[in-house]
């Protein structure tokens, strides 16, 4: 036995040694194998790494890199079956990416109903072009946008702007968020008053008190970013916005409420009518600076007094617009009711008007005086004078109508009108529809000489006649704002219907349909599978009986398949609610619609699907906003009534809340009870239901409250506040922390999204917080957090975000409702 161990033993040694001794054996001798090779264990020799020699190297993971000659881990280039269904791959980084699309726009950047719709426009001009004598340019303030345009030649049919002026494109909307980037050298908060020279542009900002002045107007915009002004008058700098300059008294470097004229060569003199100061500055020229004092004042014995004095041939009252016919300044006195003229040979301070049109005397003062014809006037808005001629138009607000005089033959007398048949109506759109030859208080005119050109102001439109010479009533050639003669609404796209959205407000999904309301066309649409491309058309439409209808309530009474500004919208199994807002009502159907126009089963929040009654109460509902179905409950934001209220499966008609938050009981309804606490509310605009967590988006107190768990009382307190520091701020500046009107929250795999509508942008946060004030981790929409530009030109155009309605979270998508750019941006989720 002994013998036969020590042979054994004899035998390893040995066999170890030529183990050891063995140069090939790469598992003793790593060194072996080159770069190229592998130590195979098995083997124990140096293996070669190329593929494409040994074809059975590669894993099912991987695939052979011909050029590499390397197994590599397969990537969405090799395996398309890597992405999901909602998502593409990027050839270049080779990884899978959410497919990116914008849904109610033609493309990523586009808002058609800002580039070829107006809002309010007021203020008009006709300008020879200094380059080209044959050319006409049109510039428009289009006030309620904040924004100038201008065409460099004149239209022939309804077309975008060829440069804007106040935002970086005519695709950018500001909605409510007053001027683009705040008050600087290129925003403008109100675009009342609008001149030229040719080649300098004076623009009077009503909202910031200020005039406005670029040395020239270029043709085309800058490659980026807006046009800023040279310099400007009424303010010390262009960060300044106080009125009067910020005097305590009026002065003679302050305004309120400016329009300007900028006479045209040989003259170079220049007007402010200073309406809120019931008085017009005189300037020898354009003022160089916020120091250039006027050379005189009209309608005020100084420059310290600005009352509306008597009636009389020296006093004005709201003045509006400023023109000269050569002979006379003309000024439209406003409140006056009338049109005072100036001779151009004696203008000084407090000079006396020498001619009158619209009163019979200089003390009388009444709209209409004398009888509505040729003669009267009322609430005269805008003037525009042709000096060749001495022809003078004057935009006839309350009387819907614009005159023309001829100076040579009568001062005082009217020998044509536009927008009305005669002298003796004045009927906004003559008691119809809009036409090319109806008017709705016109409030600018101008002339150039050979067109005629007037800012019809109610229906929101410019209307351009290629005559000064019209017949009575005559219809206008060309239409700018509007798709049609018959259209007035405020930012009318070019066309309606399908796929183009109006102020799209919520979305949700049942994991397979995608539903969103589109509050402005005063429906819901419904697409059957999650769109793929920006050209995706819904299937299906409720409210409306089909793609192209558009008025509130189909344009009759409310029914169980009519809406009104709907809002939120929420699904849950086969369950649709819809916050049906301005019907002050929550629609509930039992199964999914399968059918354009399906009625409702339930219209909870009134008695009937017939109604449409706001109140305060258990079981009445005051512009609903946000809505959640969640295990069978429904969850609603009652925004006007400054609440959010729980009512309890099973639902039927006339059923009444178990549960408020926001006010003590059902019958209380203001905002904060005077006190904004953890459980007061200001015109909460949505409510969401998470893993448990109740989320109030509490849009007027600029915060989220969140309740742990599902309340148990009435008026209970919230747990923790998000977007504000504790539950006592209000806070709305850009930083890591604070929101500003939110709008709508998501949650998904535990990260949270916030839109926050007054700051463009939207909040994330990688983990829900579970205290108050936790700042966010990212933000979508803006470069950074102390920013909140709309529509930021700084990034992408599916990137950009004017002002995010509603919010959705799922798969490896977001989904953002982009109110006021009228569209649906699908989009990655943060990484």
């Amino acid at each position: 036995m002994t013998n036969r161990l020590l042979a054994f033993a004899l035998c390893l040694l040995s066999c170890d040694s030529l183990f050891v001794d063995n140069p090939a054996n790469c598992v003793r001798r790593p060194q072996t194998c080159s770069t190229d090779e592998f130590c195979d264990a098995v083997s124990q020799s140096c293996q070669t790494l190329d593929c494409t020699v040994n074809t059975s190297l590669c894993q099912a993971k991987e695939y052979c890199n011909t050029a590499a000659k390397r197994c590599t881990p397969k990537d969405c280039t090799v395996e398309a079956t890597l992405c999901g269904t909602d998502q593409r791959c990027n050839p270049s980084n080779r990884v899978c990416e959410a497919i990116a699309l914008v849904l109610g726009e033609p493309d990523e950047v586009g808002n058609l109903s800002l580039a070829y719709g107006m809002n309010r426009p007021e203020m008009v001009r006709l300008i020879p072009d200094p380059q080209d004598a044959s050319k006409t340019k049109l510039i428009v303030g289009d006030t309620g946008n904040r924004r100038v345009l201008v065409w460099n030649t004149l239209p022939t049919s309804n077309r975008p702007a060829d440069v804007v002026f106040g935002v970086p494109d005519v695709h950018t909307a500001i909605g409510n968020s007053g001027a683009y980037g705040g008050v600087n050298e290129s925003s403008i908060g109100s675009s009342w008053g609008v001149s030229s020279d040719g080649v300098r542009l004076v623009v009077g900002d009503v909202a910031l008190f200020r005039i406005l002045i670029w040395n020239a107007i270029p043709s085309q915009m800058p490659a980026s970013g807006l046009i800023p002004a040279n310099r400007l008058w009424g303010q010390s700098n262009f960060l300044a916005s106080a009125p009067d300059a910020g005097s305590a008294d009026p002065g003679p470097l302050g305004l309120r409420a400016a329009k300007v004229f900028l006479d045209r060569a040989p003259s170079t003199a220049f007007y402010i009518s200073d309406t809120l100061n019931n008085r017009v500055l005189g300037f020898v020229s354009l003022p160089g600076g916020p120091s250039t004092n006027p050379a005189f004042v009209l309608g005020q014995a100084d420059f310290k007094t600005v009352t509306a004095a008597a009636t009389s041939a020296n006093s004005l009252r709201n003045p509006r617009d400023v023109t000269s016919d050569g002979t006379l300044l003309w000024v439209t006195d406003s409140g006056n009711h009338r049109i005072v003229g100036y001779s151009t040979t004696t203008l000084g301070n407090n000079a006396p008007a020498t001619s009158i049109i619209g009163q019979p005397d200089a003390v009388s003062s009444l709209p209409n005086n004398g009888g509505l014809g040729p003669s009267s006037l009322a609430v005269p808005n805008s003037i525009s004078a042709d000096k060749a001629t001495r022809t003078l138009f004057v935009a006839d607000g309350a009387n819907n109508r614009v005159l023309r005089f001829s100076l040579g033959t009568s001062i005082t007398v009217a020998d044509r009108v536009l927008g009305q048949a005669n002298f003796a109506s004045n009927l906004a759109n003559r008691g119809l529809a809009p036409a090319m030859d109806t008017l709705a208080n016109p409030a600018g005119v101008d002339t150039d000489g050979t067109n005629l050109v007037v800012g019809d102001y109610g229906n929101n439109r410019v209307l351009l006649w290629r005559t000064m010479q019209p017949t009575n009533g005559q219809p206008a050639d060309v239409v700018l704002g509007q798709p049609s003669a018959s259209s007035n609404l405020i930012n009318t796209p070019p066309s309606g219907g399908s796929p183009l959205f109006a102020a799209p407000r919520m979305v949700a999904t049942d994991g397979t349909r995608l539903f969103m309301t589109d509050a402005g066309n005063n429906r819901v649409l419904i697409w059957n599978r999650m769109p793929m491309s920006g050209n995706t058309p819904p299937d299906l439409v409720l409210g409306q009986l089909d793609f192209v209808g558009q008025q509130p309530n189909r344009g009759g009474p409310v029914s169980a398949s009519s809406m009104s500004g709907p809002y939120g919208i929420s699904v849950e199994g086969n369950r649709l609610a819809v916050g049906d807002s301005a019907n002050h009502r929550v629609l509930i159907w039992n199964q999914l619609p399968t059918v354009n126009n399906q009625p409702a089963d339930l219209c909870i929040g009134q008695s009937d699907c017939l109604s449409a009654i706001a109140g305060t109460t258990q079981g009445r509902l005051r512009f609903v906003t946000g809505v959640q179905l969640s295990g069978g409950d429904l969850y609603v934001a009652d925004n006007g009534n400054n609440r959010v209220l729980m009512f309890s499966k099973p639902m039927a008609q006339n059923a009444t809340a178990s549960r408020v938050l926001g006010q003590p009981n059902f019958v209380s309804g203001a905002a904060n009870l005077g006190n904004e606490s953890a459980s007061t509310m200001a015109g909460p605009r949505s409510v969401r239901v998470f893993n448990g967590k109740l989320f109030v988006a509490d849009s007027a107190n600029h915060r989220v409250l969140v309740w742990n768990q599902p309340p148990t009382s009435d008026g209970q307190a919230a747990d923790l506040v998000i977007g504000q520091a504790d539950f006592g701020s209000s806070y709305t500046r850009p930083d890591r922390t604070l929101l500003e009107s939110p709008g709508d929250i998501s949650v998904i795999a535990g990260h949270l999204y916030v839109a926050s509508i007054g700051q463009s942008r939207i909040l994330y946060w990688s983990v829900v917080p579970t205290t108050s004030g936790v700042p966010a981790d990212r933000v979508l929409g803006q470069q950074e957090f102390t920013t909140a530009l709309p529509n930021n030109p700084a990034l992408p155009g599916v990137e950009r975000i004017t002002q995010p309605y509603g919010l959705m979270t799922f798969g490896n998508r977001l989904f953002v409702c982009d109110g006021p750019h009228n569209r649906m941006v699908i989009r990655g989720l943060v990484e």
